[in-house]
């Protein structure tokens, strides 16, 4: 299963044709679907996107979905309408910062999505800047690992066409020249919770409970961070090796987290 997270209609319509997505709910969100894809229309902002993130997964009854926020961004040196997937999402207001976990070779060009709280126009920095993925991935984080929490924008705006002369025509006609790649993005992501939804308990993880005692809460945090470890295709028997350095859980936790972020940001722009 596959959730996606679409501000406005207009950047939703294309991709609702396509996958012939059908009207299931219209409060507090609206809500379509069919098959393995639920699309829900959040609305502008990070408390919106949050809120339809968070509405969703309280409607799902799967164990491993996958989720997406699609839409458009502006950035100051990129052309109209070029596709990007996120490597890293910024709260403009706070600092924080999210990686998306990068399981796959991606269709486009990776860049820095920077969420703000009002429509861009100075595009200070090299990257997009949208005003819903940092909520989106705030939520998001809290149901998924992130290796299936992905966020795909197509510059609609840039200093030789600024935000305000964009209009839902426009906004329409870029989503749809990119349903093809954001076809091939979806099957990959529904193909990564397949995979993770049939994976089972590794032994590595029943080799670490047992030489060390983990609360249920520190297990449940063990057991999604060796996910990620079996998403990425990382060597099991690597990271076994440098764990018996470690003297404590907490220890033996850390060092798991620490390999899985590293390589997840590996190789990726800051």
């Amino acid at each position: 299963m596959i959730h996606l997270i679409v501000a406005l209609p207009c950047e939703a319509r294309a991709l609702r044709h396509r996958l012939r997505l059908r009207s299931v709910a219209h409060r507090p969100f609206r809500l379509y679907e069919s098959g393995t894809v639920r699309l829900v229309i959040s609305g502008v902002g990070q408390a919106r996107a949050a809120a339809a993130t968070a509405w969703l997964a309280g409607r799902s009854a799967e164990d491993t979905c996958a989720w997406l926020n699609l839409g458009t961004a502006g950035h100051a040196l990129r052309p109209l309408g070029e596709g990007l997937l996120a490597h890293k999402v910024v709260d403009a207001v706070s600092g924080q910062a999210w990686y998306p976990g990068l399981a796959f070779d991606p269709p486009v060009s990776t860049e820095t999505v920077v969420s703000v709280t009002r429509p861009e126009r100075d595009y200070r920095h090299g990257a997009a800047y949208d005003m819903e993925a940092a909520g989106f991935c705030t939520a998001a984080a809290h149901f998924a690992s992130w290796e299936l929490i992905h966020c795909y924008k197509v510059v609609s705006d840039n200093r030789h066409h600024p935000v305000h002369a964009v209009d839902e025509a426009q906004v329409e006609d870029l989503m749809s020249g990119h349903l093809a790649t954001i076809m091939r993005l979806i099957d990959t992501l529904q193909a990564i919770a397949a995979a993770l939804d049939a994976w089972t308990s590794p032994p590595l993880l029943d080799w670490m409970t047992g030489r060390w005692q983990f609360s249920q809460t520190r297990r449940a945090r063990l057991a999604r961070l060796l996910q990620r470890h079996h998403a990425l295709g990382l060597d099991t028997a690597a990271l076994q090796a440098r764990l018996r350095y470690c003297t404590t859980a907490r220890a033996a936790l850390d060092a798991v987290e620490t390999e899985v972020n590293r390589t997840a940001r590996a190789g990726l722009p800051s």
